[in-house]
């Protein structure tokens, strides 16, 4: 397995309730576990950044989003911030508050040097990291890019109890695959059940630690 970080973004923070935009027919549609509260996914459509490009039309009313220009991704990879501080200086106080900081990392079977798709990584370095911090892993998802996420935003038919009865054990609390050797399996049938989207890509999720936020 090859890995790459890819950056930070800063997410709306599930709370108590369900998640916004979430009815039961979204949920039966498109979830193979549809009684999570909060589905978690690379995916914003899914799950909402607090970070908003200029002219966006889509949801958000209800909780705090700044607007932030291209120019200000330092190194923009995929809408990503390279530098965690940097973000956290941006997003300030109150959108914290609201926000868990996470990071994506890319995982391939093969080096994703050799992949037409990841190739142009090559051209940008890594993001900064912090070695003093030990990231918490929120699961895997399984993507075309970051977004749509196969396991949350590719609707289902008739196919929807079999899959249910073959992978819903595989996924955790927050909807995404616990194991990356599952993530691996499931990618591959993915590919053949959503065509249009094919091929898909593993990517984890990171959430920073409660000790190392910003109070």
């Amino acid at each position: 397995m090859h890995r790459r970080a890819l950056g930070y973004d800063l997410r709306l923070k599930p709370t108590g309730n369900a998640a916004p935009d979430w009815s039961l027919r979204r949920r039966q549609t498109f979830l193979l576990r549809p009684e999570i509260a909060w589905p978690l996914s690379v995916d914003e459509s899914v799950w909402d950044s607090l970070f908003r490009p200029p002219g966006y039309k889509g949801i958000g009313v209800g909780w705090p989003t700044l607007t932030v220009e291209p120019r200000d991704y330092p190194h923009q990879i995929l809408g990503l911030w390279q530098d965690i501080r940097a973000m956290q200086a941006c997003a300030g106080s109150q959108l914290l508050k609201a926000g868990i900081e996470i990071r994506i990392d890319l995982l391939t079977d093969t080096p994703w040097q050799t992949l037409e798709r990841w190739e142009f990584l090559a051209d940008y370095p890594e993001p900064m990291t912090e070695p003093e911090i030990v990231w918490e892993s929120l699961g895997f998802d399984i993507s075309d890019d970051l977004g749509p996420s196969g396991l949350s935003n590719c609707g289902y038919d008739e196919e929807v109890l079999e899959w249910r009865s073959r992978w819903r054990s595989a996924l955790n609390e927050h909807g995404l695959v616990s194991r990356v050797q599952d993530a691996f399996v499931l990618r591959a049938e993915m590919d053949k059940r959503v065509e249009e989207h094919a091929p898909f890509t593993v990517f984890q999720i990171w959430q920073l630690p409660s000790y190392a936020r910003i109070q």
